[in-house]
């Protein structure tokens, strides 16, 4: 599995969320582009915070397997042995619940559960409210793309809400990003009427 840098287009909103980032640096799109799906999809205006069926739908777009890896037994934390098969939007919610209040820190779950990272696998992780993801024992995020060790990330006391394996499939995404240029086009189609409009408003207004 490989990751990608962090792609922020500068001729375009800066767009540089936690959810958005995660996605361009596991899938190599732009961060505007991975907030476009999700607004197509979800119907949002913008995107700031995301959900975690969010994040998912994108990921399973580029051929990303997912699944659900959160659970204790005698107090450490390990993959859960059955398909939890929890709804998105109530997945932190049954975390907490399952957990009944003790839910490990980012270096405890580390600890207990990724004492020897393997090269293809990578661990979407939700610490606070905040998404990460792990590879080969580095935390990568909007703040550290390029990756840092355990030790030394900011979330490092925060408390891992839920975890997501992933494995990545070859699949071809030609038509995805061909999605995405549709898009793009038609936002830029728009905001240049939008303009047109405007402009013949100020005249009208002030000659």
């Amino acid at each position: 599995m490989k990751l990608h840098s962090l792609n922020v287009d500068p001729t375009k909103h800066r767009q540089k969320y936690c959810g958005p980032s995660i996605i361009s640096i596991l899938c190599g799109i732009s961060t505007q582009d991975a907030a476009l799906l999700i607004r197509k999809k979800f119907k949002k205006q913008s995107v700031k915070g995301t959900s975690t069926e969010q994040v998912l739908y994108v990921l399973k777009l580029f051929g990303y397997k997912t699944e659900y890896s959160f659970g204790t037994v005698n107090g450490k934390y390990h993959i859960a042995t059955k398909d939890l098969r929890a709804a998105s939007y109530r997945a932190s919610r049954v975390c907490k619940s399952f957990h009944k209040g003790t839910d490990p820190t980012l270096t405890k779950w580390f600890e207990w559960h990724r004492a020897a990272p393997k090269d293809n696998e990578a661990y979407l992780v939700i610490c606070g409210n905040h998404w990460m993801v792990e590879h080969k024992g580095q935390m990568h995020d909007n703040a550290n793309p390029s990756g840092v060790p355990v030790s030394e990330s900011r979330q490092k006391q925060c408390k891992v809400v839920l975890t997501v394996k992933l494995t990545q499939r070859d699949v071809d995404t030609s038509k995805v990003l061909a999605r995405i240029e549709r898009y793009n086009a038609s936002t830029k189609k728009r905001t240049k009427e939008r303009a047109k409009v405007t402009a013949r408003i100020r005249r009208r207004l002030w000659g």
